[in-house]
């Protein structure tokens, strides 16, 4: 999946909604525009073993980590990173029970079509590759 915020494009023919604060009042750094990344990347990893920890299933892991990559996305609004690309699905991924493999799958799909609106607002544009 590949996010990308054109929050003053010209080619969007509309404004995005300015990024929300955070809910513990926490704010990035003040940068100077030359010093922000035009593209970062990550890697969803983790969910799984977060959930374990906590005796959950590792669904609920994967489930949690749709928080964390929205604060990721709403980060990267507030700094004025252009590009985002979440990785979200490795080929390691494909390792794991078909069950689990089946839940990622829809999971994914299920939460683009569940926020489409949400980030289309926000001046987001996913691109699923």
């Amino acid at each position: 999946m590949s996010l990308y915020n054109p929050l003053s494009s010209k080619s969007a023919g509309r404004k995005a909604e300015p990024p929300r604060p955070h809910p513990s009042g926490a704010r990035p750094p003040e940068l100077p525009r030359e010093l922000v990344p035009r593209h970062v990347a990550i890697v969803m990893d983790g969910n799984g073993r977060w959930a374990k920890e906590r005796g959950l299933p590792r669904t609920e892991g994967h489930k949690a980590g749709e928080n964390s990559l929205f604060d990721v996305i709403e980060g990267a609004l507030e700094l004025g990173v252009p590009y985002l690309s979440a990785y979200a699905f490795s080929t390691e991924n494909w390792k794991r029970s078909p069950e689990e493999v089946r839940f990622l799958m829809g999971f994914n799909r299920e939460v683009i079509r569940r926020r489409r609106d949400e980030l289309h607002a926000r001046g987001v544009r996913v691109r699923w590759a």
